[in-house]
Formats: C-alpha cells, sequence, structure tokens
C-alpha cells in the first residue's frame, strides 16, 4: 500500500512508525491524519481492523485501475454540435444562477466572443459557480476577469 518504513520498535503496548521514508509526501495522509485513524482503530476489534485493511487495499487498487484507464483512454475532441451544446448550456446556467449574482447577457457573449466558453477551464469554473463551493468566488473573478 504505501511505502513506509516498517516500525522501529514494538513493544505489547507502543508501536513507533517512521514516515521518513515516504516517497511522493505531498498526496499522502498527513501525520496528524495517520495519529487521529490509529487512535480510532485502537478501539475496533480484530475482524473490523481486518476488514478495514482490505476495503482500504481496494480501494488503493481501483484508483491504479483508474489512473490507468485515464491514460490508456485519453478524452476525445469534442465535435462541433458538442460543443454547441456546451456553450449554449454554459450560457443559460451563469444567466439563471440561483447563488449569487447571474451573469449579463453581455458579460456571457464576451466569454463566448473571447473563447472561454466551451474549455474544461469554463466547465471547471460554472460547476465550482453552481455548487457555490470554495473556489466559486474565485471562479467567479477569473470569469468575469476574462469577460472584459
Amino acid at each position: 500500500m504505501a511505502n513506509v518504513k516498517p516500525c522501529i520498535e514494538v513493544d505489547a503496548n507502543h508501536a513507533s512508525i517512521d514516515l521518513s521514508g515516504r516517497k511522493d509526501f505531498g498526496n499522502k495522509a498527513t501525520i496528524g491524519q495517520i495519529v487521529a485513524a490509529n487512535n480510532w482503530l485502537c478501539g475496533m476489534t480484530g475482524d473490523d481492523v481486518s476488514t478495514i485493511i482490505t476495503v482500504s487495499i481496494a480501494l488503493s487498487d481501483k484508483r491504479k485501475q483508474n489512473a490507468q484507464y485515464r491514460a490508456e483512454h485519453p478524452p476525445q475532441p469534442k465535435t462541433e454540435a458538442q460543443r454547441t451544446s456546451i456553450i449554449q448550456l454554459q450560457k443559460e446556467r451563469l444567466m439563471n444562477l440561483k447563488v449569487g449574482e447571474p451573469f449579463t447577457e453581455a458579460q456571457v457573449t464576451a466569454l463566448e466572443s473571447n473563447g472561454v466558453l466551451g474549455t474544461d477551464e469554463a466547465y471547471k469554473a460554472v460547476g465550482s459557480i453552481m455548487r457555490n463551493d470554495a473556489n466559486a468566488e474565485t471562479s467567479r473573478k477569473s470569469l468575469l476577469a476574462k469577460a472584459q
């Protein structure tokens, strides 16, 4: 599973884990997350912990399979009809927002004229704005800047 050196000390009541041998630390669990998981596991039965390990291995394997599939099957370019449909949908969504102030027709037309609508960037930004997630305001400002 993880590239971790084995426990360096183990006795009946203690274990010490050295995480310094971990590769690609940037996308791995933090030390705090590891401690929290270990604290949670301490109160579980052996069978429950074995089940969690099995599920964790299955999730890791599935992630690898998904990455391999994406590498072997890159997204195909959109046809002109698909691109036109996506642009129209993005225009409607931006002008009919339920959260925040909707974009004006002039702003949406400028985004289309500037080649922003129909791109992956616009797809992510519109989705973020509609979900009102943590990036919604940044996405809104980015689109508005590109509508100039």
